[in-house]
């Protein structure tokens, strides 16, 4: 066999054993990566573009909260994870969406609308303030943290 043929055969079957290795490691060679919970417990906090999908749903203390026409404030705790931001809240049965100030860091930790107000409270509270006004109101506060995202419907009666 002439030297270049052996050379020829020898890269074949590298470039073989190379592509039929790729992606064969055993389970107990694979590196786990956790679930978001464990992401969440060793950093601190879900970040944004991280873990993208299947993040379990976010839980909370309330996610329905009615007021009387004296308005009032009310705070509703995530039970799952230690920091969430404000997406924007809707004007219930419209397409009326008022988005959350980015503020100075992005961090998205208030909301003002007519007659509404939430703020991000200490990473996994929000308070959420209503005016007092004749006028009834409807909203859907809508709240995320990483991939998971949740909505809190707030109703105030009129007079």
């Amino acid at each position: 066999m002439s030297k270049l043929r052996f050379i020829h055969i020898t890269l074949l079957v590298m470039a073989a054993m190379t592509v039929f290795s790729c992606g064969g490691a055993k389970k107990s060679q694979q590196e786990d990566i956790g679930t978001a919970n464990d992401w969440e417990e060793i950093q601190g906090g879900p970040v944004r573009g991280h873990l993208q999908g299947d993040w379990p749903p976010i839980q909370l203390s309330m996610d329905k909260i009615s007021f009387g026409p004296e308005g009032g404030s009310i705070t509703v705790t995530c039970e799952n994870y230690s920091k969430w931001w404000l997406n924007d809240v809707q004007i219930y049965g419209t397409e009326k969406y008022i988005h959350a100030d980015p503020g100075a860091n992005n961090e998205y930790l208030t909301l003002n609308a007519e007659g509404f107000k939430a703020v991000i409270l200490e990473g996994n509270k929000v308070k959420i303030i209503v005016s007092p006004s004749k006028a009834p109101g409807d909203w859907l506060l809508h709240l995320e943290a990483g991939d998971a995202f949740t909505q809190i419907r707030i109703t105030k009666e009129g007079l």
